[in-house]
């Protein structure tokens, strides 16, 4: 009886252990000036055995302030050999990428999967929201996970130039009418 709950135990750790894969969009936010390129890696953590084999990431965001430029896979796809098949779809307001490992073996371990390309357009925050989702060589979803990540612009320095000047030179009118 014990050999058979110790198994039992054991079987659920491993299967635990298994699924303990997680991914997070870096940085989980970040500051961006106006008509700037800036990127977010998509992470992976703690991959085992089977392994990840197909990536699918989804963004969503408002269109005014962010627009999408492409997306490409990272070292933890790419580094394991193998051909990839890569998805890219960008409309406004959101990215579509997914990347399949055609390889014989899949990617475990810890790694930047991909890494996604954003063009900041104008003044605002922004909250990138996705869904991930990872399947391993036997199409079983092996993770879901959704998230934001927050995207704060400020103006540029020669601007915040322009401002505090602006308003030195209203001071001394001021000063000088009283």
């Amino acid at each position: 009886m014990k050999k058979v709950l110790f198994a039992v135990v054991l079987a659920m750790a491993v299967a635990a252990s298994a699924q303990a894969v997680s991914v997070a969009l870096v940085p989980s936010s970040l500051t961006v000036v106006p008509s700037t390129i800036f990127t977010i890696d998509v992470v992976v953590s703690d991959a085992m055995a089977p392994g990840v084999e197909v990536l699918d990431v989804l963004v969503l965001f408002n269109p005014a302030l962010v627009e999408a430029v492409g997306a490409s896979e990272g070292a933890f796809i790419s580094d394991q050999g193998g051909e990839l098949m890569e998805f890219l779809e960008v409309v406004p307001g959101s990215l579509s990428y997914t990347v399949t490992r055609l390889g014989p073996e899949s990617s475990t371990g810890s790694g930047t999967a991909a890494t996604l390309t954003f063009h900041c357009l104008a003044l605002g925050e922004v909250d990138l929201v996705y869904l991930v989702q990872a399947a391993d060589v036997n199409g079983d979803i092996i993770l879901a996970e959704q998230g934001a990540v927050q995207v704060s612009q400020t103006p540029e320095p020669m601007t915040l130039a322009l401002i505090g000047a602006a308003l030195t030179a209203l001071g001394f009118v001021a000063r000088k009418r009283s």
